[in-house]
């Protein structure tokens, strides 16, 4: 379909630069160990410099960044109190979007002693070789472009077509519009429903405002497929059929076949995500994440 990357991304699934390791990434990790058993002040936090970052990765769980081969790298460890792995969960669903076309953040896992964690390359800085620093690319959340609520009780202005009418009014390429319209299937697909409008952004690069890279993407587990997505997919809402998915699809610079070829396609890597997700994760993970992989929705 026009528009869609059809090669891997370079970068995907890298191991560890070596640099990391040297920056103190283990202490990193027993440190935030320790947080979660309140075992450290506030002035022990500040020295290790560990905090609850915000950043182009989202979350709120502890995270640093690290320097390694001329790029910043966050590192998100596994939260003690997660029942699963899921920087391992994260890593398998990214790197498999990445080698469909998706245009997802370059992510690696390192495998601690207690704990994985999963690394993720920052698309918000860009190292300058004139000055030998890193600057701060501009960028805007999805929230921020449909002028909408967090907190609120409902949230009738998160939609996937108002998105991308907003990609369309800030001059991004068509191609953007198609590649969120993939993602929100890929969403559906793998069981996604945390795709609120935080985990969703445009970037200024090269003169022009562009979708960013896909992130935090991962299933809710225990919950099988999803219901429902944050946002709406179409005139019905979030509610998760193909007529719904298909019914704005001229938002999304598709006409109705080949947003119907998009659905189709995606739907169609059900069988080899679930071996994919085998070569990362193992019992109640593989399990939960296997589960909540479903291309039904997309067809019918």
């Amino acid at each position: 379909m026009a528009g869609v990357a059809r090669e891997p991304q370079p970068g995907l699934g890298l191991t560890p630069p070596k640099a990391l390791q040297a920056k103190g990434l283990d202490q990193f990790i027993e440190a935030c160990e320790a947080i979660y058993d309140s075992q450290l002040g506030a002035d022990q936090l500040e020295a290790l410099r560990v905090r609850d970052q915000r950043s182009s990765a989202g979350g709120a769980r502890p995270k640093r960044t690290y320097l390694g081969d001329r790029k910043l790298i966050l590192a998100k460890p596994r939260d003690a109190f997660d029942h699963y792995d899921l920087p391992s969960v994260e890593h398998a669903c990214m790197t498999f979007a990445g080698l469909k076309g998706l245009q997802a953040a370059n992510t690696s896992l390192y495998r601690g002693e207690k704990i994985n964690t999963l690394l993720v390359e920052r698309f918000d800085r860009m190292f300058d070789e004139q000055t030998g620093r890193f600057r701060r690319l501009p960028m805007l959340s999805g929230l921020t472009l449909l002028d909408a609520e967090w907190k609120a009780r409902s949230h009738p202005d998160w939609q996937y077509a108002a998105l991308a009418d907003e990609l369309y009014r800030r001059g991004a390429p068509d191609q953007d519009r198609r590649e969120l319209y993939q993602r929100m299937a890929y969403n559906v697909l793998v069981g996604n429903g945390d795709d609120h409008p935080r985990n969703h952004a445009v970037i200024w690069k090269d003169g022009t405002w562009r979708l960013s890279p896909m992130y935090d993407v991962l299933p809710i587990l225990d919950e099988g497929p999803a219901q429902a997505l944050a946002m709406s997919v179409g005139i019905e809402g979030p509610r998760l059929n193909r007529g719904n998915l298909l019914s704005q699809h001229s938002h999304f610079a598709l006409n109705k076949s080949q947003a119907e070829a998009v659905l189709d396609e995606v739907a169609s890597w059900e069988a080899e995500l679930h071996d994919y997700y085998s070569q990362f994760l193992a019992g109640a993970e593989l399990d939960a994440a296997v589960t909540a992989t479903s291309g039904v929705r997309l067809k019918r």
